[in-house]
């Protein structure tokens, strides 16, 4: 099988690695998982590492599942003065979600 992966090849060639995760904000896409599935297969075949493949539909349900990581998370990210501040980033992010 001749699969090359540019990405892939270099996390190889950077050493000893456990596991190579491929992480993205991509929506669920089942051809890039079939392709993920493949590289996974030949490279756990040889030997080399274990790749995954991350989409934000997971970083979500990890946010959603790990209060902890979720706590840490939006702590770094809404940094707030007023309540005001939260308002109006709760409509910024309603804006942006609807818009797409």
């Amino acid at each position: 099988m001749s699969l090359r992966v540019p990405e892939a090849e270099k996390a190889e060639a950077f050493g000893k690695l456990d596991t190579w995760i491929l992480a993205t904000t991509w929506k669920r896409d089942g051809i890039i998982q079939k392709q993920a599935r493949l590289l996974d297969g030949l490279y756990r075949r040889r030997r080399i590492v274990e790749v995954q493949l991350w989409f934000w539909q997971d970083y979500e349900t990890w946010l959603y599942v790990y209060a902890e990581l979720r706590e840490r998370y939006y702590d770094r990210i809404m940094n707030l003065r007023s309540p005001h501040d939260q308002d109006r980033l709760i409509l910024d992010l309603l804006a942006t979600a609807f818009h797409q």
